[in-house]
């Protein structure tokens, strides 16, 4: 279950850069959010509307896990998933921040909001 949090915060992340770049020329760079004491630091690369990266998901111990995605951004809505079934779905808000849910294979659901550092 711990994992699969984890890998839900990564898949936050994720969508969340995606988001920016749909709202924006650029969605590049490193993205921030927190699911339930999980802090999830995603970073991303995009070329045209697609994306990828790599979600690092720190527990609240410090202890520090990795996830590769790969997704799409159009219009401001973002797509991403990671290879295990795990995805996320949402979009870029005017504020700049990225907004979506993260759904597990197991059916799990996690609101998630990234903001770019």
């Amino acid at each position: 279950m711990i994992r699969t949090i984890r890998l839900l915060v990564a898949l936050v992340a994720v969508l969340a850069l995606c988001s920016l770049a749909g709202a924006s020329s650029n969605m590049a760079g490193k993205w921030v959010a927190w699911i339930m004491g999980h802090k999830i630091e995603a970073n991303v690369n995009q070329q045209g509307s697609k994306i990828s990266g790599v979600a690092y998901v720190y527990d609240p111990f410090g202890k520090k896990d990795q996830y590769h995605f790969t997704g799409s951004v159009s219009n401001g809505q973002i797509v991403a998933s990671h290879h295990q079934g795990h995805f996320f779905n949402g979009k870029l808000t005017p504020e700049g921040r990225i907004v979506g849910v993260i759904k597990t294979r197991g059916g799990h659901r996690f609101d998630v909001v990234a903001r770019h550092r």
